[in-house]
């Protein structure tokens, strides 16, 4: 289910921001730079930052868990070197990928809060994506968390349906 919903998250993300790089024209990325090893070679070239990161998200939802795993590395080193909004999102959507740990998407939100919260001194657009992006990883952790709580409801049925000592009536 969490699979899903960050999926369905991410196509949402992709058309709203693919639709709106239309209305922006051909603006070449200053962050993003020459650096867009996940845009494909002979494709479309992002008309924004935002967009760029939209064209990473699909990036990141085809490579293996192991990949993302070294995917992950690579954007934490690149955000050690260069700490700009957009390595900081870019790390952030790395660690919120798919096959991340709970720890991985915590650090996710704490990264994009920032961004998120204040919309002076970022890109616009990179601020809105920020804000849909970590209300989307908190409330996806509120349903993983009601998700524990049940699996703990139902552990606890199970165990007082089974008796003392584990053996039935």
């Amino acid at each position: 289910m969490k699979r899903f919903a960050q999926g369905v998250l991410a196509l949402m993300l992709l058309a709203l921001l693919v639709g709106c790089s239309n209305l922006l024209g051909p603006f070449a990325s200053a962050t993003s730079g020459g650096d867009s090893y996940w845009l494909r070679p002979a494709g479309v070239r992002p008309s924004s930052d935002a967009v760029s990161l939209l064209y990473y998200v699909d990036y990141l939802r085809n490579l293996s868990a192991a990949d993302q795993e070294q995917e992950r590395e690579r954007q934490r080193k690149a955000y050690a070197k260069d700490k700009s909004d957009f390595h900081r999102f870019q790390y952030a959507l790395a660690l919120s990928a798919p096959a991340a740990a709970a720890a991985d998407r915590r650090q996710a939100l704490q990264l994009l809060e920032p961004l998120s919260r204040e919309a002076k001194g970022h890109d616009p657009e990179l601020h809105l994506l920020a804000q849909l992006l970590f209300s989307e990883l908190r409330r996806s952790e509120e349903l993983e968390r009601k998700l524990e709580a049940l699996k703990d409801i139902e552990r606890s049925l199970l165990q007082r349906d089974r008796g003392p000592q584990g053996s039935k009536p």
